[in-house]
């Protein structure tokens, strides 16, 4: 017979079994949350490394557990490493662990972002050689610094369309704390931004360029300027007086041949007159001969090499 206490005691059996099941259950689906986070966090990472300018032809692997990402592969530079880094901390990364190789200073520690302050998070980038290197030294240079640039080629606005690249190169050497930085005759890369010709009867001509990359002893780097830019007056009113006046002077010409008729018929004759020579007549536009100096300011900072 079974007693009460054999009921009780079978039932805080079950009881523990369903607690187990669940607190299984819930774990594999806390697991499985995490798993899906941390498989779109490398998605999400993945897409910004192969999108950033600084690392194209580069194999940058990331690999995300925990909420953790760990990169991986070869750059060429410090800036290369750094520019990875910041594509790395998008929101749900707790941490990244840099172990990037560089092949400009082997042996250097790598840049831990997550946590810079703490160098026992640091990883070492792997050597690629066992001779010491030289210490590579890196200088900013801020924003709102001056480029003074010379063209190589002519631009014209009735000429040039957007999208077009120019070249030229730096007329004065660029020096932060007393380092020239960036010397006179550094090439440089540009693209035309804007470029408009003006109607024959109205609007105007402007020509707008930026630069968009700097070579400083044979390394390029990407950069951002502000935009050079010059346009013409107006044209409307410049048309007004071109046809006023020879509707004027037909009118003049009319009278002295026939009188008031004369001067009606006349004055319809150079109406026209002035406007067909306004219609031919070319509109001002913007022309830059070669070697023009133009200047640019950096809109970002970039670093140099040393």
């Amino acid at each position: 017979m079974t007693t009460f206490t054999q009921i009780q005691k079978h039932w805080l059996k079950v009881g523990a079994a369903s607690a187990v099941l669940i607190g299984i259950g819930l774990g594999s689906s806390g697991c499985k949350r995490k798993s899906a986070q941390d498989t779109q966090l490398q998605s999400t990472i993945s897409n910004r490394l192969a999108a950033d300018p600084a690392l194209q032809g580069l194999n940058i692997q990331d690999h995300v557990k925990g909420g953790v990402a760990t990169l991986t592969g070869t750059a060429q530079n410090y800036q290369q490493l750094q520019a990875a880094a910041q594509d790395a901390q998008v929101p749900g990364v707790s941490k990244i662990l840099n172990q990037i190789a560089t092949v400009s200073t082997p042996g250097a520690q790598a840049v831990n972002a997550g946590n810079q302050g703490s160098q026992a998070n640091s990883q070492p980038v792997t050597a690629r050689s066992s001779a010491p290197a030289p210490a590579v030294r890196w200088i900013r240079v801020p924003a709102g610094t001056s480029l003074m640039v010379r063209i190589n080629q002519p631009l014209a606005s009735n000429l040039a369309h957007a999208g077009e690249t120019f070249s030229g190169k730096v007329e004065r050497t660029v020096t932060v704390r007393g380092h020239r930085v960036i010397p006179s005759g550094a090439l440089v890369q540009g693209v035309v931004v804007y470029a408009h010709s003006a109607g024959h009867f109205r609007g105007r001509s402007g020509l707008r360029l930026r630069l968009s990359q700097i070579t400083v002893r044979g390394r390029a780097y990407a950069i951002q300027t502000s935009i050079w830019q010059k346009y013409t007056s107006a044209r409307g009113k410049r048309s007004v007086i071109a046809i006023g006046g020879g509707a004027g002077l037909g009118a003049l010409v009319g009278a002295l041949a026939g009188g008031g008729k004369g001067a009606a018929i006349g004055g319809a004759i150079g109406a026209g007159t002035g406007t067909a020579v306004q219609g031919l007549t070319h509109p001002p536009e913007i022309s830059l001969p070669a070697e023009t100096g133009l200047q640019f300011q950096l809109a970002r900072s970039i670093q140099i090499e040393q």
